[in-house]
């Protein structure tokens, strides 16, 4: 399976890059293809072909960490709804592994376009989840670390 995790912690940063990477550690050992999606932060260049860096700003309060900014003008706005439907058609699974996820909007709208949703039991993922399981039945809250992910 393809599978891109997208973050916004990511190296050179150190806060929350040991989930990300053990998440795709785990996943690429059960043999799964996975790409980084992170900010591009400057003065640092990866070399690993599994990441993709996007354009990114600083984030006012705290200079140190960088906001991913859209690269096309198409995602820099809402999709309408049979775009974003496409883009969840076009998916396998819907990961979600942030732990700091406030709304669990994106686990509402994978959910309610038929996609399995796998998302850290946290936060609004939890209360998103929770409100719409008795209506889906593939939705999994999963624990903290890289294992449950992977599972």
């Amino acid at each position: 399976m393809r599978i891109a995790l997208v973050t916004d912690t990511y190296t050179p940063q150190v806060n929350g890059v040991t989930t990300v990477v053990r998440i795709a550690n785990v996943l690429r050992e059960f043999g799964h293809n996975v790409a980084i999606v992170a900010p591009r932060y400057p003065g640092y260049a990866s070399l690993d072909p599994t990441q993709l860096r996007i354009p990114s700003a600083s984030f006012p309060p705290y200079p140190a960490i960088r906001l991913s900014l859209p690269q096309f003008a198409v995602v820099a706005r809402f999709l309408d709804r049979d775009k974003l439907a496409d883009v969840y058609a076009s998916a396998d699974i819907c990961v979600l592994p942030s732990r700091t996820e406030t709304c669990g909007l994106v686990a509402l709208e994978a959910m309610a376009s038929g996609l399995a949703v796998v998302a850290a039991d946290a936060g609004g993922f939890r209360e998103s989840i929770a409100l719409l399981k008795q209506y889906a039945s593939a939705a999994v809250l999963a624990g903290t670390g890289a294992a449950p992910f992977a599972a």
